[in-house]
């Protein structure tokens, strides 16, 4: 047969006797039921519905008679509206009866007479409090030093109570400075503030022998009265240097040196409870040291330990490139020993030095301690195919904006490199990394360089076709930059050149330049070749062209070659029949790669490469026409945003914009 357990039974609390001192409840108890009853009494406050986590208790343990009166005496404000619940709590959890409100009439308060402490006080001291009017009951009291620090009462009875001062009263730094602090006393809803006069007790110091001591070593101060949850070490030579140390206990100190101690024979300031105490020749520190010939050959993302003596196994190593940059800009240190680094890099293609300086493919790891670089060095080579060369100036970024970066284009003249942005023509002085401006071009505020066909002579000029944006007679603008004199020459227009018509390819060949144009006439587009001489300066109609795509050209072994966009669906290799004056295939579509319109072809020795609008590049060897085809995002840790018509190359290095701030080197050599 199942039990059936029941709740007790019992009525709304009746309000008796309400006076300032207190007010009075009643309760009628029905039935008791027969769950075990652990506790009950009456739940007020000044919200409705009293309950455990909103409300004062009054209560007796155990099971009642059948009328239960209490009075509360305590938390009570003079014509306040509280509400009151009887409860019983059962071993099932909590029976309460109905809400009843009252208004009260206060409650009664307390007296104190006198302070007794120890003078000078420490930690773990008793203070006594002396008076009339206290609770006997721990629970109803609220003590807080300096209105934030709870303490506990011991020994509270009708004519005052005791705590002891706990070691958190040296949170209050301003306590230590001040010849008082304060308490607040909290009974039955009464509270006052005390300010008690002190005199803290100091820490006294003895200072041991002077010993040597590596930075894993724990250096000893001895003394007594240490006691302070705040303590700091800082040294006279460098006052602003902060030194982690534990209280081990209340007479010893102990700390492990940090590495930038600017001195290896330091003179301490220990700082407890606010005041500084002087310390000096307690110790003489060894500093730390790489093992000599150390080389490392890495990528982004590599693993290398560094091994030497006396590393600094519990606080920061201070480890610097080239003796100026701090090494944490490039490396995580992911483990450290007294004899070990354990290094791992990061991408080195997009992290850059505090200063947004580069970083060179070559450097050395130093280590710095007690004011002075170790002697050894590691060596540090980075073998990564692309990193990053060289910032584009800010005056630069500063005066154009994303989308001029975007439609700027480079020139190789011999060695010597061009950069053309927005009217402007700068020379890169690629080995210094800087840049110098060489001049600009009258083609107004609105147009850009470049924007119809860029292309070398043979005798080292630059010829530049830019499209007019303006509301002006002319559609385009023709220049002939010769890099020996900086001189910039306007050439002849193209004949019946409208703003809708556009180049769709280009070459250079015998003093002359071809253009193959696409014509928008009467809704169709007519693809023409025309051709400008330049020592005679005038255009020649070549008649019309079967060859419907766009191509970006170059030559190799006086033949002229192109990639072309095979009409929108890929990309593949011709060669311009000098005979027929016909471009002829050479190689298959190659795919999708997409078609990088505006961009350029770098020769190097027997090599074509060719850059493509979703990152890829094209390596043509033009020995046999044999193509590979090269994901440079396998060789990036991100995903980079390259401007393909501001591409340059330096031996067997090429050079890209990268994000329209910097140039990106690509070291075929690495791949």
């Amino acid at each position: 047969m199942d039990l059936v357990f029941t709740s007790p039974d019992f009525n709304a609390p009746i309000i008796g006797s309400i006076n300032p001192i207190g007010v009075e409840f009643i309760c009628e108890v029905n039935s008791f039921g027969t769950l075990p009853i652990e506790e009950h009494g009456f739940m007020y406050g000044s919200t409705t519905d009293p309950r455990p986590e909103n409300a004062e208790i009054i209560k007796l343990e155990g099971r009642p008679n059948k009328k239960i009166i209490l009075k509360a005496t305590h938390t009570l404000q003079p014509q306040k509206t509280y509400y009151v619940v009887a409860y019983f709590k059962t071993s099932e959890g909590y029976v309460f009866s109905p809400q009843v409100s009252f208004t009260s009439q206060g409650s009664s308060g307390f007296f104190h007479e006198k302070v007794e402490l120890p003078n000078p006080l420490y930690f773990g001291d008793t203070i006594e409090i002396i008076g009339s009017g206290f609770s006997r009951i721990k629970e109803n009291y609220k003590l807080k030093i300096n209105q934030i620090l709870e303490v506990d009462v011991i020994s509270p009875t009708e004519k005052g109570f005791k705590f002891i001062l706990p070691e958190e009263f040296s949170l209050f730094y301003d306590s230590f400075l001040s010849p008082t602090f304060k308490l607040d006393i909290g009974v039955y809803g009464k509270n006052t503030q005390l300010d008690i006069p002190y005199m803290f007790r100091k820490p006294e110091f003895k200072v041991d022998q002077k010993e040597i001591y590596n930075f894993n070593d724990e250096i000893t101060i001895k003394g007594k009265y240490f006691t302070s949850l705040i303590t700091s070490i800082r040294f006279t030579e460098a006052p602003e240097l902060y030194n982690p140390s534990v209280i081990l206990n209340d007479s010893t100190i102990v700390f492990q040196a940090v590495s930038n101690i600017p001195s290896p024979n330091p003179t301490l300031l220990v700082k407890i409870r606010e005041e500084e105490y002087l310390i000096e020749n307690i110790f003489t520190l060894n500093p730390s040291e790489f093992d000599p010939n150390q080389v490392y050959r890495i990528n982004s993302n590599s693993t290398l330990s560094i091994t030497g003596q006396n590393f600094n196994a519990i606080h920061d190593n201070y480890l610097y490139i080239d003796e100026k940059h701090p090494i944490s800009s490039h490396f995580y240190l992911n483990y450290a020993t007294e004899n070990r680094f354990d290094l791992t890099s990061f991408s080195f293609q997009d992290i850059f030095l505090e200063d947004g300086e580069i970083l060179d493919r070559n450097f050395e790891i130093s280590i710095k301690s007690l004011g002075d670089f170790s002697k050894n060095k590691v060596k540090i080579e980075v073998i990564d195919p692309f990193f990053p060369y060289q910032n584009l100036p800010k005056s630069l970024l500063d005066r154009y904006s994303f989308e001029y970066f975007e439609q700027s284009f480079t020139a190789n003249v011999e060695n010597q490199i061009y950069l053309f942005l927005k009217n402007e023509i700068i020379k890169i002085n690629h080995f210094e990394k800087s840049f110098s401006f060489v001049g600009s071009v009258p083609i107004g505020s609105q147009n850009i360089l470049g924007g119809l066909f860029y292309l070398n002579t043979d005798d080292g000029k630059i010829i530049i076709g830019s499209q007019n944006k303006e509301n002006t007679s002319n559609s385009h603008f023709i220049h002939l930059f010769d890099p020996q004199t900086n001189n910039v020459q306007r050439l002849t227009d193209i004949p019946d050149f409208s703003r809708s018509d556009f180049v769709k390819g280009s070459f250079y060949e015998n003093g002359s330049i071809m253009l193959e144009i696409g014509k928008n006439k009467d809704g169709q587009v007519i693809n023409e070749k025309w051709k400008l001489n330049l020592n005679q300066n005038t255009w020649s109609f070549e008649g019309p062209t079967e060859f419907k795509n766009g191509y970006i050209s170059f030559k190799y072994n006086k033949e002229i070659y192109s990639f072309d966009d095979q009409n929108g669906s890929g990309i593949a290799l011709n060669r311009l029949n000098p005979n027929t004056r016909n471009w002829e295939p050479i190689t298959e579509n190659l795919g999708n790669l997409g078609f990088p319109y505006g961009s350029k072809v770098i020769l190097i020795q027997n090599k074509a490469y060719f850059l493509t609008r979703f990152n890829y590049m094209i390596e043509l060897d033009m020995t046999n026409k044999a193509t590979n085809i090269i994901n440079i995002q396998n060789y990036l840790m991100f995903n980079h945003s390259f401007t393909f018509q501001t591409v340059y190359n330096v031996g067997n290095k090429i050079f890209f914009m990268k994000n329209n701030n910097m140039f990106l080197e690509f070291d075929l050599d690495l791949m």
